[in-house]
């Protein structure tokens, strides 16, 4: 196992953590089918961009429809993942709030940590 760190790298990432806001609950709505499919290409974007590393909703309790959700992006410092998360239409819309925290890499499957620094290089020249 190795980290970006163990191969003598820093990589910048950050967690932005979706949280509902009281008066906007997901629906199943042709307006929320809409909101979603900007955060999907959103995400696109980002992915392309090569600073998208994961993405994917939190589970809901009970089984009902996941109100949060996680997105872990590479940008330079928390004040540039903040606006990278303020593009987000869920965010801009005021569907959700998001809070934005660095997010250390710890452990990584050596071939996840290989990538990450790669990414990393590419995106400093």
């Amino acid at each position: 196992m190795q980290t970006p760190a163990s191969l003598g790298r820093a990589v910048h990432a950050f967690a932005i953590l979706y949280r509902p806001l009281a008066d906007r609950p997901v629906q199943p709505t042709a307006e929320w089918q809409a909101a979603f499919a900007g955060h999907r290409a959103w995400l696109e974007t980002l992915h392309g961009a090569r600073r998208l590393v994961l993405a994917g909703p939190l589970e809901a309790a009970g089984g009902d429809a996941p109100q949060s959700g996680l997105v872990v992006v590479l940008a330079r410092d928390q004040a540039d993942a903040a606006a990278v998360a303020r593009l987000d239409p869920l965010v801009s819309e005021r569907r959700r709030h998001v809070v934005v925290q660095p997010w250390t890499i710890t452990y990584a499957h050596s071939g996840l940590a290989n990538q990450l620094v790669l990414i990393a290089d590419e995106q400093e020249k």
